[in-house]
């Protein structure tokens, strides 16, 4: 598993023997923090192209000590053990939560390729009590209940979604089967991940929220930048100090998301509760909009994930010449449910718990969704396969 031998890729540098190649600089060099980049890392591109994000190295060691510092009172000084799942050319690998966990001493256990039996293996091996990780790698973990019972995962006790919002029917049953909270928390690569956190055991939590900002404010704006009334959605803007300096190349994208102000314009459609608790919604290019109804894909998708057969699930808007557009929905059924469920016995579950107009026209049963490499569904991918049927 290990053993992964290295391969050559064109138009890029070995590390290594970079290193080996140049001799040390004889006098320190000079780094402006704030100005001075140390990564670029690039956007998931689930709506879009990628973009190459700025992050500067006070960004890096600002959200080292507030992620770590976020987490603190749940860790209660014990030193973190964290299985980092997460890519090193995601922001997620830096921050969620090896960096935080470098700064205090604790031990890393990086897994470079996804094994299921070896992670339950490594939690138990090395007593792992800090967890950030996709939707999906939960759901792997519970589509294997011998494994659940073999293993001891008893020193857990930070388990956090990221990459994408953690359904509800997700988190209850892995609190069902672990007696582990897992809630969600938000960020962007414009962030350096954890923009907000919803801590389990804290006392502050909800979990359908995101959380509270990671020492950072968050706001809703309407179409003019105009504050919304609580409970009422628009789009999320953050500042603090850990929002990245730009984009690599893109002056004008970068004029539009980053704001003079310092406010970022996350693309987000949220709102924040009368407690201060922020929910995201979706994101607003993902929104369906049929017979001039706003559709949020992850709404009907946690209404899906709630059916017992269901193991994964992804929404999207594809064209209707009445509608405009109409809802459609990609459901992978658990091993045991497969050719047992019809499309209709989703939708009329569907029905009972949603609006008319939310509720899959379409439903189509796949063994697997489109994912990026860290396990993110892909709606665009499968808007994209539904236009060119269309045409």
């Amino acid at each position: 598993l290990w053993d992964i031998p290295k391969k050559k890729i064109a138009g890029t540098f070995d590390f290594f023997e970079s290193i080996e190649k140049y001799a040390p600089l004889k006098e320190s060099f000079k780094c402006s923090p704030k100005d001075d980049i140390a990564l670029l890392l690039y956007t998931a591109g689930t709506t879009g192209r990628a973009k190459g994000v700025m992050e500067t190295h006070f960004n890096l060691v600002y959200n080292s000590l507030t992620h770590f510092h976020a987490s603190e009172e749940v860790m209660g000084g014990r030193k973190e053990v964290n299985y980092s799942i997460m890519p090193m050319f995601h922001t997620a690998g830096y921050l969620l939560h090896t960096l935080p966990t470098f700064y205090v001493g604790g031990t890393v256990i990086p897994m470079p390729l996804f094994d299921l039996e070896e992670t339950f293996r490594l939690i138990q091996a090395y007593g792992v009590n800090v967890l950030f990780a996709p939707p999906t790698l939960f759901i792997a973990l519970m589509s294997r209940e011998d494994l659940l019972h073999k293993y001891d995962l008893s020193t857990l006790e930070l388990t956090i979604g990221c990459g994408a919002p953690v359904p509800p029917a997700v988190q209850d049953q892995w609190q069902s089967l672990t007696s582990i909270g897992l809630t969600n928390g938000w960020g962007m690569t414009e962030t350096n991940s954890g923009g907000s956190m919803c801590i389990p055991g804290s006392g502050k939590e909800k979990a359908d929220s995101i959380g509270y900002p990671v020492y950072a404010e968050m706001k809703i704006v309407d179409e003019r930048g105009h504050i919304v009334p609580r409970n009422e959605q628009g789009e999320i803007l953050f500042r603090g100090l850990q929002v990245a300096k730009g984009y690599w190349n893109k002056p004008e994208e970068t004029k539009e998301t980053f704001q003079n102000d310092g406010w970022l314009r996350t693309g987000d459609r949220g709102y924040i509760d009368k407690e201060d608790f922020v929910y995201f919604v979706d994101r607003m290019k993902d929104l369906i909009i049929a017979s001039g109804y706003n559709i949020a894909p992850v709404e009907v998708e946690n209404v899906i994930y709630e059916h017992p057969a269901v193991a994964e699930a992804a929404v999207v808007g594809i064209p209707h010449e009445y509608r405009g557009e109409t809802v459609k929905a990609f459901v992978v059924l658990k091993d045991k449910f497969k050719g047992k469920i019809s499309e209709g016995e989703i939708r009329d579950f569907c029905k009972n718990k949603l609006a008319t107009f939310k509720v899959p026209r379409i439903i189509e049963f796949r063994d697997t969704l489109p994912k990026n490499l860290v396990g993110k569904v892909l709606r665009r991918v499968l808007r994209e396969e539904e236009m060119k049927k269309a045409k």
